[in-house]
């Protein structure tokens, strides 16, 4: 049940673990955790699956990276690549992440006026006022169908 309600109100996206990270910080900030609590947790949560994830890949990588033999030279630049993305991916993940959420985290709670000393009359006519939205057509008589209203029939 709380696998399906999950996944109706929110896509998890396997494939990108920062996202998956980020979406599950988010999960646990509206369950009530505070910001560093959530960011924690979420990161001991996740470091199971990404390890694994890691680890299986670059121990598929490294005998193709090590071979020696015919034709491995093209081979092992590919899976030294791959070696070193899936690595430095695990870094971002775990690591910078965290640290950039809670930089914009930060910069959600501050408005942009006070950073630009701008009086508060600039912004207030940038806010949405219903006068500003065009009007909406005209409904059609009880008798034509909209077709022939457009048109001008």
């Amino acid at each position: 049940m709380f696998l399906t309600d999950l996944c109706v109100k929110r896509p998890v996206f396997a494939t990108m673990p920062i996202m998956a990270l980020v979406d599950y910080t988010n999960v646990l900030r509206e369950r009530g955790l505070g910001r560093h609590e959530a960011v924690l947790t979420a990161d001991h949560a996740r470091l199971r699956p990404i390890l694994m994830t890691t680890i299986s890949i670059i121990a598929g990588m490294l005998p193709i990276a090590l071979g020696k033999g015919d034709g491995s030279a093209s081979r092992a630049a590919m899976a030294t690549v791959v070696v070193g993305g899936q690595s430095l991916c695990l870094l971002l993940t775990l690591l910078v992440t965290p640290v950039v959420y809670t930089y914009f985290d930060d910069l959600r709670s501050l408005r942009v006026g006070q950073l630009a000393k701008l009086p508060d009359w600039f912004w207030e006519r940038l806010r949405w006022s219903p006068s500003r939205l065009p009007h909406p057509p005209a409904k059609a008589p009880v008798g034509q169908s909209a077709e022939r209203t457009a048109a001008g029939d």
